[in-house]
């Protein structure tokens, strides 16, 4: 608000009337000062709040200065101010100092036993803090030893071999034109069998193709790899059985070279063999599990014993027929089949049960020179029901492997 130098004996003051006045500015009235003071120009409208502490205050100045008049009295207007006075001499009323309020009494915001909870969580808070700004030793950063690998590496002596029921059986249960097409596929290509796999159906096989793709493209470093799933010539019973063999192409002659040489790859999500399109004769006719064996000597006793059970009425005469077609056919029957059952081989395989005890497995192979599917079918069903029992390792229990 101006500040008026003082120069006169007057006051200007508002006179509210207690409801403001919609059709004018508020009223005002001079009044003569006892003494000359600083004039103040104060032309202050209350809100409605506050407009009763304004009569009020109106009220008690009119009264010094008039005496008898009474606020409910100001109807009328205001008296002109006296001649020869001006704006300078007039000075506003002395202000209305409030009473003070009564002292509130004080009470801690926390109790004597949250204060103390509060400084034993400040006092952790604190120490957690002092711990993270500390520095941490200087550890030197672990790496993988160099000569960690993430397939499994190839044996000294190559993985063993895998053995079919038949020469063709990589294309076991695959649609037959399909397999045509396949074979007349320019460029090379490989076919692959993923391990402890069967028949799926086209939703499941699908993440099988995208795991294999990726995989062979880790294990040498290539891109562009297409795989191929088979068509089931016959939908099978079961998931366990045939086809499983996927048509890996669009990839060098190098790269289809090193997945054949090492024929087995597995890793951490899959693993799968490296076939050919070659056929290859069959060797393997099952296992048996459940002799005591533990020396070579227990060995050629098993040896003996498959041999002399090959050789009864059950199985000579399936022999004979199946390798009437081979390079042992100008022998006669006897000769051949003595010759075919000197090929037998026996190899103890050491597998460990979930409880770690030992459960040995003699696998049985027989190298002859025929290509007769059927027929070699056959003589293995005549092998699965032979019962081999001795005193001295115990009975055995056969297993198609």
């Amino acid at each position: 608000m101006p500040v008026i130098p003082p120069a006169s004996t007057a006051t200007l003051e508002t006179v509210a009337s207690g409801v403001p006045d919609s059709t004018g500015p508020a009223k005002c009235r001079l009044h003569k000062a006892p003494q000359s003071s600083t004039v103040v120009w104060d032309n202050e409208t209350e809100k409605a709040s506050n407009e009763g502490s304004e009569i009020e205050r109106s009220g008690k100045r009119q009264h010094s200065d008039q005496g008898q008049n009474n606020l409910h009295e100001h109807t009328s207007p205001p008296a002109a101010p006296a001649a020869g006075d001006s704006l300078s001499d007039f000075q506003p009323s002395p202000p209305v100092t409030p009473l003070p309020a009564p002292p509130v009494e004080q009470k801690p915001f926390l109790s004597e036993t949250e204060i103390q909870a509060k400084d034993n969580f400040l006092a952790r808070l604190q120490a957690k803090a002092a711990k993270a700004v500390t520095p941490a030793p200087n550890l030197p950063p672990q790496t993988s030893p160099a000569d960690t690998a993430q397939y499994t590496p190839c044996p000294a002596n190559g993985f063993p071999l895998v053995h079919g029921w038949n020469s063709t059986h990589p294309f076991d249960n695959i649609d037959y034109t399909q397999i045509v097409d396949w074979l007349q596929l320019p460029g090379p290509r490989i076919f692959v069998q993923p391990l402890g796999h069967g028949y799926y159906p086209p939703a499941v096989v699908q993440e099988i193709v995208g795991l294999l793709k990726t995989t062979i493209e880790d294990i040498l470093g290539c891109a562009g790899v297409k795989i191929t799933a088979p068509i089931a010539a016959a939908i099978p019973n079961s998931p366990d059985h045939a086809p499983y063999t996927y048509l890996v192409r669009n990839i060098s002659e190098d790269v289809a070279a090193k997945l054949i040489e090492q024929g087995c790859w597995v890793s951490k999500k899959i693993g799968f063999l490296v076939y050919t399109a070659q056929t290859s004769l069959p060797t393997y006719v099952g296992g048996i599990q459940g002799f005591s064996a533990s020396d070579e000597e227990d060995i050629a006793t098993i040896r003996s014993l498959v041999q002399r059970g090959f050789s009864g009425p059950e199985i000579a005469p399936i022999i004979a027929e199946i390798s009437a077609e081979g390079d042992l056919r100008h022998l006669p029957e006897e000769e051949c089949i003595t010759k075919i059952l000197d090929t037998l081989g026996v190899q103890m395989v050491n597998i460990h049960a979930p409880g770690g005890s030992l459960r040995p497995i003699a696998n049985l192979y027989i190298n002859c020179s025929f290509d007769n599917d059927e027929g070699w079918t056959r003589l293995v069903n005549a092998i699965a029901k032979l019962e081999y029992r001795n005193s001295l390792i115990g009975t055995g229990v056969y297993h198609p492997g």
